[in-house]
């Protein structure tokens, strides 16, 4: 690759993308702190770190007693009775349709993985074939692919649909339309490491970018047609 397309990609970056999109929501060492906030996040604000999404994942770490947020087995347990996780959180916010509480969907989407052997961020990066883990965190009323989408992206996980918005993001920056994801995936190391980033948290940040976008456009689609 070119010295050229790396200083495209930067200056696009620094035009288009804010500390925000690459730091937060990036957990790729706590698969609780992904599955909270991935569900928490649905329909809701980050807010202030004592309120919303990151009051909610506070209030969790705080029960939690400070240690490492990676063992979805600490939220399965509640599945049976997510009253009690509803009060740890604090919040009784129901799931996109009202199946059930955000905190139930938690618990039991937790329990979903943690029986087929995903309770920590390393067995999905060593996962080969996602799919039984999708299908069962898919199957919790109210989490659908989009959500999966989220939370595989909070815990450091690329998935092909993620992948695609980046690469949609590099070629627009670098003015091709290639689809070599290898060469993509090139120039996103490399200018992560111009920028001092870990290149998969760049990865989450650019997928986070482009997320917000799509949300916009959506919210500006609707807006459109109610007037």
């Amino acid at each position: 690759m070119s010295k050229n397309s790396i200083r495209k990609l930067i200056d696009h970056i620094e035009c288009t993308m804010s500390e925000t999109d690459v730091e937060l929501g990036y957990h790729p060492t706590e698969i609780e702190s992904a599955l909270v906030e991935c569900v928490f996040a649905a329909r809701a604000t980050y807010g202030s770190p004592t309120t919303g999404v990151r009051g909610v994942l506070a209030r969790w770490r705080g029960h939690r007693g400070g240690s490492t947020l990676d063992d979805l087995g600490h939220l399965a347990v509640f599945a049976d009775d997510p009253g009690n996780l509803e009060e740890v959180f604090h919040n009784r916010q129901r799931v996109p349709g009202n199946y059930v509480t955000k905190a139930e969907a938690v618990a039991l989407a937790a329990q979903s993985l943690t029986e087929l052997g995903c309770a920590h961020v390393s067995a999905l990066a060593a996962a080969d074939d996602l799919t039984p883990y999708r299908v069962a965190f898919e199957s919790v009323p109210g989490l659908g692919r989009r959500t999966w989408e989220h939370f595989t992206m909070h815990a450091g996980t690329i998935t092909p649909a993620a992948e695609a918005l980046i690469v949609d993001y590099v070629s627009a920056a670098v003015g091709s339309q290639s689809d070599k994801v290898l060469d993509v995936h090139s120039l996103v190391d490399a200018t992560a490491h111009r920028l001092l980033l870990p290149p998969d948290q760049l990865r989450y940040g650019i997928w986070r970018h482009r997320k917000e976008q799509q949300r916009v456009l959506l919210r500006t689609a609707r807006a459109a047609r109610s007037a």
